[in-house]
């Protein structure tokens, strides 16, 4: 029975959340503090009350309103939003940089930091301005340095009249953001602290009619991460195919002479379930899916002999129809693609995020990925006064926030290389600088014996990665996947949702979660939050003063520091994640489908000996194995278990340049997947478009079109046929 209800559990979450509002203002009506001037600033008395309860300011050259913000030290955003009518800016001058010693007619929004009630909005850290000819709206957001703004971009959209506009403000990310009726439409980097906000307001400029504010709101939260817990549905709806192919592998277990043997294997060679034919990776761009559609193709692929999809969200590509990935109305068609499987005998592995790599958009900054980072600097032996330089590359290291967390110092010979068995940790004269910073300003004393010294500081900073191949807003967060309970909590937000809406059908026509190759970035290494202390319980030593030795060596010691260092950091990944996303969906009463190679921390063999359902990647045509195929397979074979059956592959990518692949280049590639002990495949792929015939300039980089706009798709049977007999052998 389908369940509607949320547990206390979620009550109690949803209480939290709105108990991390730590200030709302909302002003609108008679109640309004804007009107009754408590905490407000006016000039002229330009505020008044219409019968409507509309605030509005009119006439003059310069009308505003302020009010003093308290935003907490801790905050991590700021929104100022509210709903104007920008019917009442009838100014001819459309705003095109709001150039200084223009004026034309407009209506700020403004985050600021100057008080002064003389001052307008000039002071404005962060403000939106709309300005309209009275046919088109100009958006513009901008920082104002004194009172010659820089604008940050100008949006134009035909129509006016009444909108709701909002400017909002990450300190994690030192993004600020435009938003015009809910849509993101113009975004700037600036670097800005709670402090640098102390007021906010509104402001008209040479309005010749009025211009109305309905309402105004300010927000400040600690963090956006919404831990609602959802109750599963209960109860089994059964694939029909499911269970013949669960019969089938009992029937052969049970066989007791050859003969019987035989005669199941037989059962099998001649209608392969649908578990052993080749499923494909099936690409939602924008989630842009229609239910007709949905069925549509899933029937394409059943009559061709494929047994299931795994569908995969990807980039907006159409300026229509696009659905927001996690959404009730995704979800809802999700849950349609697994009824039509259920129908058809097939089965769906499901994704936990948008694109690839592990994350969501409700990932909160303190669960977002981590790496270990480091900046140089020469100086004098002796006693010194210095600033800590920062770290200048990756990218990401130079603009993120980060916290200093070791400082050591390595001697320099004559000839300026490091001499690396003379090192001093200065570590704890960090103390007192472990806060998060995007342009920490670190000043220290330092005493050094008589030399040269190189300066080395290790920085832990956040990477500010993003899902890739995705473009939903807003934007989903790679997770730390070395903290185990950030990997859960972030797994938890799609298995939670899928698993109530359709829990029913887990175990039967969903199979697995997928989780595509990690591809993390990272500079000097991966990391995350007091690893320090949990490398010293460990192994039995502080790592911190050897951290020159995993640069630059030289040292005796070296090849035992960076034998501890990769061990420690394979642990990390098996625990993290591996471990963590086997648990989730063993939980789901399914398998955990993860590609364990490329740009992560944990040993092949042994990931794919703990992973449920191990997959690879990549196609050969050519006789030569490839390595991490056999690393895959062998760790799947090394570490049996009953619910181990298959190593999967996302098959055929680049077997050939795209549009000229054959189905003969496609066998032979699957003959090679066969000989590495590949035993079921996923094709990549199938595009989802409303369009039945080919669009190239639709399309993705990455994959070839095994779907019904290739040429060769109607007489694709007897291949899907092949692959699956010898799978299930």
């Amino acid at each position: 029975m389908h369940q509607k209800k949320i547990i206390w559990a979620a009550v109690l979450a949803a209480a939290q959340l709105l108990a991390a509002l730590v200030e709302t203002h909302e002003f609108d009506g008679a109640a309004s503090p804007l009107i009754s001037g408590t905490g407000w600033v006016s000039r002229n008395r330009f505020i008044r009350l219409d019968g409507a309860g509309t605030a509005t300011l009119s006439g003059g050259a310069d009308s505003y309103v302020k009010r003093a913000l308290d935003i907490p030290a801790d905050a991590v955003w700021v929104r100022l939003s509210a709903r104007v009518n920008a019917a009442g800016l009838p100014g001819s001058d459309r705003l095109t940089h709001h150039p200084k010693g223009k004026n034309p007619a407009w209506l700020a929004l403004g985050l600021m930091n100057d008080p002064n009630p003389a001052a307008g909005l000039a002071g404005s850290r962060l403000s939106i301005v709309l300005s309209t000819d009275g046919t088109n709206l100009s958006f513009g957001l901008g920082q104002a340095v004194g009172r010659d703004p820089q604008a940050f971009g100008i949006f134009e959209t035909a129509g006016s009249g009444w909108c709701d506009v909002a400017l909002e403000y990450d300190f994690r990310t030192q993004t600020a953001a435009g938003f015009l009726n809910g849509e993101k439409v113009l975004e700037g980097f600036v670097s800005l602290a709670p402090a640098d906000f102390r007021v906010c307001g509104f402001q008209l400029r040479r309005i010749a009619a009025p211009g109305g504010v309905d309402w105004l709101k300010i927000e400040t939260q600690e963090d956006r991460f919404d831990p609602v817990v959802l109750v599963p549905e209960t109860g089994v709806r059964i694939n029909a195919e499911h269970e013949r192919n669960k019969a089938l592998d009992e029937k052969i277990d049970r066989a007791e002479t050859p003969a019987e043997t035989l005669a199941a294997l037989k059962e099998g060679w001649d209608n392969p379930p649908a578990t052993y034919r080749p499923h494909t990776r099936w690409w939602w761009p924008g989630n842009a899916v229609t239910r007709e559609g949905i069925t549509w193709q899933l029937e394409q692929m059943h009559e061709q002999g494929l047994g299931g999809v795994e569908i995969m969200s990807f980039m907006k590509i159409y300026d229509k129809g696009n659905i927001g990935f996690d959404s009730p109305q995704f979800v809802e068609m999700v849950k349609h693609a697994v009824d039509e499987c259920r129908r058809l005998g097939m089965e769906v592995s499901l994704s936990l995020g948008p694109g690839w790599n592990l994350g969501h958009s409700q990932v909160p900054e303190a669960d977002r990925a981590k790496a270990l980072v480091v900046s140089e600097q020469d100086v004098p032996g002796g006693k010194s006064e210095l600033t800590l330089s920062l770290p200048q590359d990756p990218g990401y290291a130079k603009w993120n926030r980060k916290k200093p967390v070791a400082l050591v110092a390595v001697a320099q010979a004559s000839d300026g290389t490091l001499d690396t068995n003379r090192r001093m940790d200065l570590s704890e004269q960090l103390t007192g600088h472990a806060e998060w910073n995007a342009n920490p300003d670190i000043r220290l004393r330092v005493d050094l014996p008589k030399g040269s010294w190189r300066l080395m500081t290790f920085w832990t900073v956040f990477t500010g990665q993003k899902c890739a191949a995705e473009n939903y807003e807003p934007r989903s967060w790679i997770v730390d996947h070395f903290n185990p309970d950030a990997v859960r909590r972030c797994a938890e937000v799609m298995s939670g949702k899928y698993r109530h809406a359709f829990g029913a059908d887990f175990g039967q026509t969903v199979d697995s979660f997928f989780n595509d190759s990690f591809e993390l970035q990272q500079d000097f290494s991966y990391w995350s939050d007091g690893l320090f202390e949990r490398f010293e319980r460990e192994k039995g030593y502080d790592l911190r003063p050897y951290l020159p030795l995993l640069i630059h060596g030289g040292a005796p010691e070296t090849p035992y520091i960076r034998y501890d260092f990769g061990h420690f950091l394979h642990q990390l990944g098996m625990e993290g994640t591996i471990a963590e996303l086997s648990a989730v969906s063993e939980e789901a009463g399914i398998g955990m489908r993860q590609q364990p190679h490329y740009r992560f921390t944990a040993d092949l063999i042994a990931a794919s000996g703990v992973l449920q359902r191990p997959e690879t990647e990549n196609s050969k045509h050519t006789f030569e194995p490839m390595f991490w195929h056999k690393l895959t397979t062998s760790g799947a074979w090394l570490y049996p278990s009953a619910e181990k059956k298959w190593v999967s592959a996302e098959a055929f990518t680049f077997v050939n340049i795209k549009y000229r692949t054959t189905m003969e280049e496609i066998k032979r590639a699957t003959d090679l997947f066969l000989r590495d002990g590949i035993t079921q495949f996923y094709n990549h792929g199938y595009f989802y478009t409303p369009e039945k015939e080919l669009a190239p300039s639709r399309d993705l980089l990455w994959m070839n079109r095994i779907s019904h706009v290739n040429t060769w798709w109607p007489w694709v049977r007897g291949l899907v046929d092949y692959q699956a007999r010898a799978a299930f052998l």
